[in-house]
């Protein structure tokens, strides 16, 4: 829809644009939110073998 709009020339102000986007990301979040915070709750194993990786590279 949005290349149909700009190969007619159509004019989009400014506070268009800004909510249009605003929408989009809220959008992308509200689909992406419950993977984006299931990863973060399984991911604890990776948080620990960075740390200790970390540890090992700073005593050298």
């Amino acid at each position: 829809m949005a290349l149909a709009i700009g190969q007619l020339g159509v004019q989009v102000g400014p506070d268009l644009k800004n909510a249009a986007f605003a929408l989009f990301i809220y959008a992308l979040g509200f689909s992406a939110g419950p993977q984006f915070f299931t990863n973060i709750r399984g991911g604890w194993r990776y948080g620990i073998f960075r740390s200790s990786k970390l540890s090992a590279l700073s005593r050298c």
